[in-house]
């Protein structure tokens, strides 16, 4: 059972001193098992957690999987070392499956056929659409 919670309030009003109590037991502070009803807190992470294994995960997992054959494919075609490789992947992702003009500087050893070979593998393997 609920203990009932008496609070004395002191109102002072000019040169009068009042005392009010109030009986605070429907305002439930505890739980009569004394524990608080926290369903709704702890169920919003499961959920978050849940998304992330079901969507999340996946989707990360197919991109790696393309980050690799990708890698893999231009190493085919160039021979670069590999820090060099994923900074040209990088480059191509962030400028929509195209190296841009300035940054070709970076990799001058590279022919204007080789880098349009792998553009077009960085847009098969990602399935993104070219330069138009």
């Amino acid at each position: 059972m609920l203990k009932l919670l008496r609070v004395k309030f002191y109102l002072h009003k000019v040169y009068k001193t009042r005392q009010l109590d109030i009986n605070l037991a429907h305002f439930q502070l505890v739980p009569k098992d004394g524990y608080p009803d926290l369903t709704d807190q702890s169920t919003y992470p499961a959920t978050i957690v849940n998304n992330i294994i079901a969507e999340d995960i996946f989707q990360e997992m197919d991109f790696l999987q393309k980050y690799d054959e990708t890698k893999s494919a231009i190493q085919n075609i160039v021979d670069l070392p590999d820090r060099q490789i994923d900074q040209l992947i990088r480059l191509i992702h962030d400028n929509r499956s195209t190296l841009s003009k300035r940054r070709r500087d970076t990799f001058e050893k590279l022919t204007d056929v080789e880098i349009q070979k792998i553009e077009k593998t960085f847009q098969d393997m990602f399935e993104m659409p070219g330069e138009s």
